[in-house]
């Protein structure tokens, strides 16, 4: 069949390290001792869960890992999957293999999509995305985290991920987490799928909770004119 075809052809590609769900690129990062809660925010994903696609984008330091860990942690009863991108994840086998590795279960074996069609055009290619679209339909519902989508810049594997959030089953959900907007293929989706995107202004401390924070960081209260300085600066966010 095609389908056995696909399956010989991806065992036969040069393979990268799978990562497992154990690995650390796939492990959710914990929050750090010092964060304080978002419950604000986490209401906010919450109601995402209903759509395929949420976004969080703001610069470095914002503290979009922290919020969605926390956020991860506080849903022991969801399926949550992470997957930290770095540069070398543009490789479309690579970011592939992460992701068959990220939903399919611990010892399930092994499943092959076909080799992507556009390796030199750095893309999985339309049939590689509709295999990987029914890997989705056959798993348990996942909510998928992909953070430092950055890494990705100018990437074509970017088109593919739009097509992919446009296209999984209604018990997959994606969040994107960027430094970098990438404002054309999420105006879509806002159109589409009423998407929720958090940004740098979402992250920002108020007052008293930058107040809990430093006192957590540095061990002592701080006054109100160190507090008003940081908060002046910007420089709270996590």
């Amino acid at each position: 069949s095609s389908a056995d075809d696909l399956n010989r052809l991806w065992m036969m590609r040069p393979r990268p390290a799978i990562l497992t769900a154990e690995s650390p690129m796939t492990a959710i990062p914990p929050p750090p001792a010092h964060a304080v809660e978002r419950p604000r925010l986490r209401s906010r994903l919450d109601a995402t869960l209903n759509a395929p696609l949420s976004v969080v984008v703001a610069p470095a330091g914002s503290g979009k890992t922290v919020l969605l860990s926390q956020w991860a942690t506080s849903h022991p009863d969801v399926r949550v999957i992470w997957i930290g991108l770095e540069q070398a994840d543009s490789d479309p086998r690579r970011l592939l293999d992460h992701l068959l590795s990220a939903v399919l279960p611990p010892g399930h074996g092994t499943t092959d999509l076909g080799r992507p069609h556009a390796v030199t055009a750095r893309a999985f290619g339309r049939p590689v995305l509709e295999s990987l679209v029914g890997v989705f339909r056959e798993h348990p519902p996942v909510v998928l985290v992909l953070d430092d989508l950055q890494h990705l810049a100018g990437s074509p594997l970017l088109p593919d991920l739009w097509w992919l959030a446009d296209n999984v089953p209604e018990h997959t959900h994606l969040i994107f987490s960027s430094r970098i907007d990438y404002g054309l293929g999420w105006g879509r989706h806002r159109l589409s799928h009423s998407l929720i995107e958090l940004r740098q202004s979402d992250l920002a401390l108020d007052e008293a909770a930058s107040a809990t924070l430093l006192e957590r960081i540095i061990g002592a209260p701080v006054s109100p004119r160190t507090l008003s300085a940081v908060m002046e600066l910007s420089l709270i966010h996590i």
